[in-house]
């Protein structure tokens, strides 16, 4: 049977779409789309096409909440955003119910193939072809957050692609659908272990890995430096701003010396709260930026 979940629907302008994808992640939302595109049989969509000036934002979270109150809440939490971005294209957020398989079909309107260095990303849908330098990562996202389309998987897609991973053992905080532990995987980790809160994206990130014949391991639950296997030489980890400053602490036990840390979904006027969380013993190498979103890379330093 396929599990239930609310979709919220909410027109937006543009300019503010990134930011209210923040709040509806922060507030509880297991993924956002931003758009649908609609096909033709003979026309491959193209990502690249100018966005039109406001957008309808699909939210999902767990059936298992009145629709009214989360409405609510996302409206009074969307109060301060309405400010800041005073133009026009906002409608009030409606919510109904859909199945695994509405979110599903909606995902493959506008999942197109896409490169990251040698990384060729794609759906289990599509074919492609490639020569022999090419890596091909499928995904499929179910109800998981990680097709690599948006801004900040890219980032840390291309922080993996750039390091050397051969022999590193890589941990990936807040994995979603698997796709940054899988990449690394494929990329010549020595190992690779996926961690995430949310038990609906495990399903998810293990069939993926399934996909990709990938050795990539997917666990409940978050970044614990206590365990031995998550002591690694490289972490990745695509969480909002408060949830990387809660876990900075973490970040650095966890990590091996000398290894190093690539930290996306960061908004950049949220920068500075992750820096400041940061403990002496993780320096900041460089700041990565795409449209809004930054990536802190980071590596750990002393004994």
């Amino acid at each position: 049977m396929n599990q239930q979940w609310l979709e919220i629907r909410i027109g937006v302008p543009t300019v503010a779409a990134d930011t209210v994808c923040a709040v509806l992640g922060r507030i509880g939302s297991t993924g956002v789309c931003e758009r649908e595109q609609q096909l033709d049989t003979f026309t491959v969509p193209d990502p690249d096409a100018d966005l039109p000036e406001t957008l309808e934002l699909r939210a999902y979270f767990p059936a298992d909440q009145q629709p009214s109150q989360l409405v609510a809440q996302i409206e009074q939490e969307l109060d301060e955003v309405r400010r800041l971005f005073a133009v026009p294209g906002w409608t009030a957020a409606t919510a109904a119910q859909v199945s695994d398989g509405e979110w599903a079909e909606s995902w493959k309107q506008y999942f197109p193939v896409f490169r990251v260095g040698p990384l060729v990303v794609k759906p289990s849908w599509e074919d492609v072809d490639v020569d022999d330098a090419e890596v091909v990562l499928t995904i499929d996202p179910g109800m998981a957050f990680g097709t690599g389309h948006h801004e900040t998987t890219r980032m840390a897609l291309a922080r993996l692609e750039g390091a050397d991973l051969s022999g590193a053992r890589v941990l990936d905080v807040g994995s979603g659908s698997g796709i940054l532990a899988i990449a690394a995987d494929l990329l010549g980790a020595a190992s690779a272990l996926g961690v995430d809160v949310d038990a609906a994206t495990l399903p998810v990130a293990q069939e993926n890995a399934r996909l990709n014949r990938s050795r990539a391991r997917f666990e409940l639950g978050s970044v614990d430096p206590s365990r031995p296997e998550q002591r690694c030489d490289v972490l990745v980890a695509n969480l909002f701003a408060e949830l990387h400053a809660e876990l900075a602490g973490a970040y650095a036990k966890a990590l091996r010396p000398g290894g190093v840390a690539f930290l996306t979904g960061i908004l950049d006027d949220r920068t500075d709260r992750v820096e400041a969380a940061l403990p002496p013993s993780l320096r900041r190498l460089a700041t990565d930026a795409d449209g809004p979103w930054r990536l802190l890379a980071l590596q750990r330093v002393g004994a």
